[in-house]
Parts: structure tokens; sequence; C-alpha cells
């Protein structure tokens, strides 16, 4: 399939770039790696062809076949490597802006499980034949923003009527709760508040109110969350080698090379350094086996 008129589409604002939400289609070599990066939108992973592993904080080297899925949540650490030549569609988001999808996903929260386990899904065949044509647009260029979000709203319809809630509700596990416009709020602006104080008030609430609010839907204070994710963080900037131990302090507006250094142990028993090694020491090594293997 070719698009007629391919200058009229592409000269349109409402055209995506390359850094903007929506569908992607993507051809990975075998080998390929990505290390330790931090999401910077909620992704859904289509396999169509090949073999991926992936990694994150909850879970180490799981694999992914041709044939599946899987969901990223948005600030999640990660790590992937094709195990084969793959082909995947990805679907990525900072928000689901139509009231289904909404729907959808605040209704999964009593079906949720406290605890999360990865497991990829089967692409169903409804949602097979909705990638097949997601992809004849893709290679031709259809890259319209307002057909992406239509088939952003299709594609949740797919999913709601062809996967069980329980099913639903363990793959968006990290996102779904009691609010989602709370917890895409809190997601959208912890990066830029230094305290809780400075949380609440970039969301748009008292201290009192938000810290019930936050205990309801994360489970633990928010200073606790807040902390994780700044430890996550570090460590993802950790994995870069090239990235001096002094610049991470600046960026994490940590007081000193020893607030860091008490950081790393308090999160992780270990010194920035020793860390940083240890983590490299694995890279090193996966590599290595894929290459060998």
């Amino acid at each position: 399939m070719e698009l007629l008129y391919i200058a009229e589409p592409i000269s349109c604002y409402h055209y995506a770039n390359d850094g903007q939400a929506g569908f992607k289609y993507l051809e990975i070599s075998q080998k390929a790696f990505l290390s330790n990066e931090i999401a910077q939108f909620h992704y859904l992973v289509f396999v169509l062809k090949g073999k991926l592993e992936f990694s994150c904080e909850h879970f180490d080297k799981r694999t992914i076949n041709a044939g599946e899925f899987f969901f990223i949540s948005k600030n999640m650490c990660c790590s992937s490597c094709a195990l084969e030549d793959s082909r995947i569609i990805i679907h990525k988001y900072a928000h689901i802006v139509h009231l289904c999808g909404k729907s959808t996903l605040m209704d999964l929260n009593k079906y949720a499980q406290k605890e999360y386990f990865f497991a990829p899904l089967s692409i169903c065949l409804t949602l097979n034949m909705f990638l097949d044509l997601m992809l004849v647009y893709l290679k031709s260029g259809g890259n319209c923003i307002h057909l992406h979000t239509i088939k952003q709203e299709e594609l949740f319809w797919i999913l709601r009527v062809n996967y069980e809630k329980e099913t639903l509700a363990n793959l968006f596990h990290s996102i779904i709760g009691n609010s989602l416009n709370f917890r895409n709020k809190v997601f959208d602006f912890y990066k830029l508040a230094g305290t809780a104080q400075e949380l609440a008030k970039l969301c748009g609430y008292s201290r009192q109110q938000f810290n019930k609010l936050f205990l309801n839907e994360f489970g633990v204070p928010p200073y606790t969350w807040m902390q994780k994710q700044v430890m996550i963080h570090i460590k993802s900037r950790l994995a870069d080698k090239d990235i001096k131990l002094n610049e991470i302090v600046d960026e994490f507006n940590l007081s000193s090379l020893s607030h860091l250094t008490r950081l790393c142990k308090k999160h992780f028993e270990k010194t920035p350094l020793a860390l940083r090694n240890e983590i490299i020491s694995k890279q090193e090594e996966s590599y290595i086996s894929k290459i060998r293997s």
C-alpha cells in the first residue's frame, strides 16, 4: 500500500515525529542491546517475529517470543536484548485520553493481585488482525496523530473484550489503582519535586490531602516512594561508566559524594563504585554470552 499525496499529511502539524506517542514499527538485529534505560512513556510491545529478552527492577532476563506482547510502565528502569532478528510494533503513550480506556484500567484495580508477576500475553486472533493492518499503515508512512489516537481506542477495546480482567490486571499492574488521574499527576511531576511537600503542591493538593490520597493509591508514604524512584534512577546512571560520580551527585541535588555513598549502602548494600562495577560486569557477561551463543 502506498499513500497518495504523501507530502500533504507529512506537512500537517498533527503528523507524529519520532519523539511523540503513537505506534511504531521496528526491525531489531540479533544481539541489539538496550541497557538500564528509564522509560519515558508507557509501552505496549508486540513481538511479531523473533525473540526478546527483557529485564527490569522487578525481575531479570525474561523471554518474550513471537506472537506475545508485554507492558512497560513509564519511569521503569529496563534492559532488553534481541535474542534473534526481531520485528516488533510498539504503542507508546503518556496518558489514556478516552473515557473507555480510563474506565477499563480503573475497573481492573479490584482484580489485581498484591504481587506482580511478569507474564507475556499471547496475541489473540483479533489483536493479530489489528496489528496486521497497523503494520500496513506504519510501513506506508501513516503517522497521523489523529489516526493513532483512534487506533489506541480500538486497541484498548480489543484488549478489554478478548482478555480476562485478571489477566489484564496483571499486565497493567504497575499503573492501575483507585485513581488513574492522581497516578498520572504523580508520575508527571515527581521528578520536578525535591520533597513530598513540593510534589503535593505541583499536583494541586494540600499536604494532608495529598498524603492520604498517596497512601491509599501507592500503599506507602510519599517520601518512601520518592526515594525509591530516585534510587532506581541513580542505579540507571551508575550503569553508564561515562558518567562521573560527581555528575550524579549534582544531577540528583545530593549534598556530596558521601551522601551518594550513604544512599547506595542503605538501598543496595554497596558503594557507588562497587555497584557500578557489578552492573557493568553483568552487562559485559550478558553481551559476551549473546555473542557466543
